[in-house]
């Protein structure tokens, strides 16, 4: 069984045309990454390395489920990291190039509109 979930191109848009993703949009995100909760935290700077508070993998579980929504620039930044490119970078439509995922991938493929 396929779990995997669309992202919507309205979600990898630069910040005054973005869309709030949902929480199965965040967590495949994230899966897309490759990363876990921590890696997240870590790339973000949501806690120091060096801390074993759990605070910056706690925020990253609360995106996860809903209950706080992530900041734009960190959704950018991990659309990034899983291979959206520069989503923040605001151009005209005409060549704006978002990424359409294939329904049943194993990782971050993406083919043109």
């Amino acid at each position: 069984m396929n779990n995997r979930v669309t992202i919507r191109p309205e979600t990898l848009r630069p910040a005054r045309k973005w869309e709030k993703p949902t929480p199965d949009e965040i967590r495949e995100l994230i899966r897309l990454t490759g990363m876990n909760s921590e890696d997240v935290a870590a790339i973000l700077g949501l806690a120091p390395p060096s801390k074993k508070s759990g605070r910056g993998s706690r925020t990253v579980r609360r995106w996860k489920s809903g209950d706080v929504q992530i900041p734009y620039a960190a959704w950018a930044l991990l659309a990034h990291q899983a291979g959206f490119g520069t989503i923040w970078v605001d151009c005209d439509e005409d060549e704006r190039h978002i990424p359409k995922m294939r329904g049943s991938h194993s990782g971050p493929h993406l083919i043109s509109p």
